[in-house]
């Protein structure tokens, strides 16, 4: 499961644990940090930070979020300069994943959608394996 922090991804990541303890499977919570690539390596550095810091806390409150049974669950942040889309996707197929699960952030409108893109959208396009969106 990939999460950022948003409501749709946190709720994605609760749906993703009970979709886990009911079939036994394991889980991998995923958060990537985008940093620009053309920025001084200071400003990288204390950005990383700043990301990172952020990422560990979602990543604790998926930790916590109640499961019926026990789940094997692992964490990672990845970092990217270019697609957190396919940083995903790339990072499910060296890992075997058998699903993606991801939320949706509906809130941003239909113009931001086709001019910034979808994280969403783009995992569904390029995953290989299947991709389920919660909102």
């Amino acid at each position: 499961m990939a999460v950022e922090g948003s409501p749709p991804s946190l709720k994605a990541a609760e749906y993703a644990l009970e979709l886990a303890s009911l079939t036994g499977s394991a889980v991998i919570a995923l958060h990537v940090i985008l940093l620009p690539q053309y920025i001084d390596e200071q400003t990288k550095s204390r950005l990383r930070e700043e990301l990172t810091a952020r990422g560990e806390k979602v990543l604790d409150q998926t930790n916590n979020m109640p499961r019926k049974k026990e789940v094997i669950f692992t964490r990672r942040i990845l970092e990217t300069n270019t697609s957190i889309a396919l940083t995903i996707c790339n990072f499910s197929e060296r890992e075997g994943a058998d699903l993606i699960i991801l939320g949706d952030r509906t809130e941003v409108s239909p113009v931001a959608r086709l001019m910034l893109g979808s994280v969403a959208t783009g995992v569904a396009n390029n995953a290989s394996c299947p991709v389920l969106v919660v909102r």
